[in-house]
């Protein structure tokens, strides 16, 4: 999707030139991935009675999986087909396409809860700004807002 404003170009800018460095480290070796999985057992006391949960940008489906075996009930969204399809593979509920999209497709106040881990922080500002309306919209009426941080 083309930057539009002048903001969004300026972090299209940054964004390709930090993020050129940082990629590259994180497929050298996949036994990082093991760090991240135990940080997301914090969550879970958050979402546990928030079912359902709608996880945005859920990747290879790590905060689903942690929900299933839970019992809680999650979908997830990406638009990394081959994530997708791996999720699937693994009885994940993922849909595959662009995250606004498939975000303005949910029902008002359809969800419990919504994830965006290592996700906002990718959206230019307009695309930002779009995607907390939406988040906004779907939550059920009650619903605590906070975005759930990187760290």
């Amino acid at each position: 999707q083309p930057a539009t404003t002048a903001i969004d170009r300026l972090w299209l800018r940054c964004n390709r030139h930090f993020n050129n460095s940082f990629n590259l480290a994180g497929h050298l070796d996949n036994r990082l991935d093991l760090r991240f999985d135990h940080r997301l057992d914090r969550y879970l006391g958050l979402l546990r009675d928030a079912a359902p949960v709608l996880d945005l940008g859920c990747g290879r489906g790590e905060l689903l999986t942690l929900l299933r075996e839970a019992g809680v009930r999650a979908t997830g969204i990406d638009s990394d087909r081959a994530q997708v399809e791996a999720c699937q593979r693994r009885g994940l509920r993922v849909l595959h396409g662009d995250l606004l999209e498939l975000l303005a497709d949910q029902g008002d106040g359809e969800w419990g809860a919504v994830t965006a881990i290592h996700v906002l922080e990718h959206l230019p500002p307009s695309a930002l700004l779009r995607c907390l309306a939406e988040i906004s919209r779907v939550l059920r009426p009650g619903s605590p807002r906070a975005k759930l941080g990187s760290s």
